[in-house]
């Protein structure tokens, strides 16, 4: 079975996993970036690290901004882990899991795990903005939640559009 989960950061958490991306990319030269084994570990299991740190935007969610990762192949004990590392963003912390989602080979369909909350509002804060016209000269917030990326040979996410409480 494999796995895919979407994790909010708080912008400096996310910040800091963006500079220790950029130094192992960079040959590891120069002073560490201050990361924790937990960020280390989540950066490793970022298929397209490039375009998971960017493919989302910023997001406000009560008084404080994130960021969206994507992460494959993790366990819900591993994404657990960050609500332990960085606080649970829902009490003023800086980590979410937004969705787990779950396939096999040959799977139609990816199934949203229920084991998290799944808050449809917030998460559309996070798509990138759709076009509003056919040459994409204009854009808008999106209107839905859409699947931005599905890399690692993840067939399309069920992307339920009501919330639901575990």
């Amino acid at each position: 079975m494999r796995t895919n989960a979407w994790i909010a950061l708080e912008l400096s958490i996310a910040q800091a996993w963006w500079a220790y991306y950029q130094w192992v990319l960079g040959g590891q030269e120069g002073t560490e970036p201050p990361v924790d084994n937990f960020g280390k570990n989540a950066i490793k299991r970022l298929v397209d690290l490039d375009f998971s740190f960017q493919c989302f935007k910023k997001a406000t969610i009560g008084v404080q901004e994130f960021r969206m990762l994507s992460v494959f192949d993790v366990t819900e004990a591993q994404v657990n882990l960050g609500y332990t590392q960085y606080g649970d963003a829902e009490s003023g912390g800086g980590y979410a899991v937004v969705g787990l989602w779950t396939w096999t080979a040959g799977d139609a369909l990816c199934r949203l795990d229920n084991s998290f909350n799944w808050r449809p509002v917030q998460v559309l804060k996070f798509m990138p903005d759709e076009c509003a016209d056919p040459e994409c000269v204009t854009t808008v917030s999106a209107s839905k939640v859409w699947d931005v990326s599905l890399l690692a040979g993840q067939p399309p996410r069920v992307l339920p559009t009501e919330a639901f409480i575990r």
